[in-house]
């Protein structure tokens, strides 16, 4: 793996290389817990829960694949998957990880879960359209309550899975 943090985020302005990777699909993921723990921990204790999430799903990671921040409390892993299916079982594996996350803060252990919204890429689609389908599918997970993996099926509303 690349260092963590060599990973562009969303403020990069070089993203071409996601397009010149097809087939590839992408896990966009959110924790569950990080607005409220930035509210009633403050900015530290989200921080600290957020890389404790980035090393475990890191450790859960195929050959290949890349995981990076995107934004303040969310992350984007780049999959080689030719499938969205596969791509969305590994998510739900990824998310089966983060449930075990083992983070305590001032000694208590902290409960934490994701929602991922997995999407694969079409050669047909712009890298906007493609990031879009992602961000609705892991709103979707969100919407239905979250800590669960939604699809974004081509040219189909998101269902969570």
């Amino acid at each position: 793996h690349r260092d963590l943090h060599s990973f562009p985020t969303r403020r990069s302005s070089d993203l071409a290389f996601l397009h010149e990777a097809v087939p590839f699909g992408v896990l966009w993921i959110s924790v569950d817990q990080a607005q409220e723990m930035r509210k009633t921990h403050g900015a530290r204790a989200c921080e600290a829960m957020l890389e404790t999430v980035e090393r475990t799903l890191a450790n859960g990671l195929r050959a290949g694949e890349e995981v990076g921040r995107w934004g303040d409390d969310e992350f984007l892993i780049l999959s080689h998957e030719r499938s969205g299916q596969v791509l969305a079982s590994h998510g739900q594996t990824l998310a089966g990880l983060a449930r075990t996350s083992d983070f305590h803060w001032w000694g208590d252990r902290m409960s934490l879960t994701v929602s991922v919204g997995a999407a694969q890429a079409d050669v047909a689609e712009t890298l906007p359209q493609f990031l879009a389908r992602a961000q609705s599918a892991k709103l979707s997970s969100i919407y239905a309550g979250g800590n669960q993996v939604s699809l974004a099926p081509r040219g189909q509303a998101c269902l969570p899975s």
